[in-house]
């Protein structure tokens, strides 16, 4: 039997599996003068692993190419730049509330990496399908800096402009799916290889912006939350995702089930986050502070109808 501990262990609740539409939101946003976010960091350990992971495999085939090298090797060392870069920036503004805009040589810096690569010239009359590759991601890198140009420039102490559209729907994203069936055929083309994993570190600070991006959307429809797979007790949840929330920091939490259409809200505190290593994720636990006992015994209504609904449909006597 799976139990949560809560509170010193005084109290012990059974806990499980189950999904739920979600919302997390600090009680007191990261402020500057520049910026305000939440705090949260999109960067944990388990994420930076799996950057140091793409990077090493990309080092890994770029060395075994062959043909065009001289060409082919600054291009890849400057996607993998650029990339870095604008991760740095996700970092500086979700942790630190940190905006580029702090000073002109660094905002003039910013959109100078805004127009993404600029050494494709050479490559695009040598390797024109390769060139391909490299300029349907550009495409992605320029959308991404300059979305993130239009947040920030519009943002304030008090808010985090988010007018413009996300961008999404990317040519490259599909090319990346044909690669990645690929990859794993023999023989293995070191040039296929490398591009292959030069899109997935990409994504990883691709990723780590979107979620902050979605962080800091505001989601007033409960039935438009993020649907996650939680473990959940009458005392509290615990969750895996690729970032960490702030330590010390209250919460406002939103549990909403889909089935009964009920809703829970109430303040929680994160109470530990941890570097689940094996399958490269951050498990964040939160003990709930309930303004009343109606709000437990909602949650555990909740759990008790989900197993049941589990259990008949493992005997299959669901219609």
């Amino acid at each position: 039997m799976s139990y949560w501990f809560e509170k010193n262990g005084m109290r012990r609740f059974r806990r499980v599996d189950m999904p739920v539409g979600l919302s997390i939101v600090p009680r007191q946003p990261l402020r500057s003068s520049e910026l305000q976010t939440y705090g949260i960091d999109y960067f944990p350990p388990s994420m930076e692993k799996r950057i140091q992971q793409a990077q090493k495999h990309l080092h890994y085939w770029i060395n075994h190419i062959q043909e065009q090298k001289e060409v082919l090797i600054p291009v890849f060392a400057n996607f993998e730049r650029y990339g870095r870069y604008f991760g740095s920036w996700v970092a500086s503004v979700s942790l630190q509330a940190r905006s580029p805009r702090s000073d002109v040589a660094t905002w003039l810096e910013f959109h100078a990496h805004a127009k993404g690569v600029q050494s494709l010239e050479e490559l695009a009359e040598q390797a024109p399908k390769t060139f391909r590759y490299f300029d349907l991601l550009n495409v992605k890198l320029q959308s991404y800096f300059r979305h993130f140009g239009q947040c920030l420039d519009k943002s304030t102490a008090s808010h985090f402009d988010l007018s413009e559209k996300r961008p999404r729907d990317f040519e490259v994203d599909a090319l990346a799916k044909k690669l990645a069936a690929s990859v794993s055929k023999e023989p293995k083309v070191p040039l296929v290889q490398a591009l292959y994993y030069l899109l997935v570190y990409m994504s990883y600070y691709f990723r780590a912006y979107d979620e902050m991006i979605q962080d800091l959307t505001p989601v007033s429809t409960p039935s438009r939350w993020t649907k996650r797979e939680v473990n959940l007790s009458a005392g509290g949840l615990s969750l895996l995702v690729d970032k960490r929330y702030p330590a010390n920091t209250r919460f406002d939490i939103g549990l909403f089930f889909p089935e009964t259409q009920h809703l829970i809200d109430f303040e929680a505190a994160l109470v530990r986050s941890t570097t689940m290593s094996r399958i490269y994720r951050e498990s964040n636990a939160f003990n709930f502070n309930f303004p009343d006992g109606y709000y437990q015994k909602m949650v555990i209504y909740e759990i008790e109808r989900y197993e049941i609904r589990s259990s008949m449909d493992v005997m299959g006597l669901n219609p």
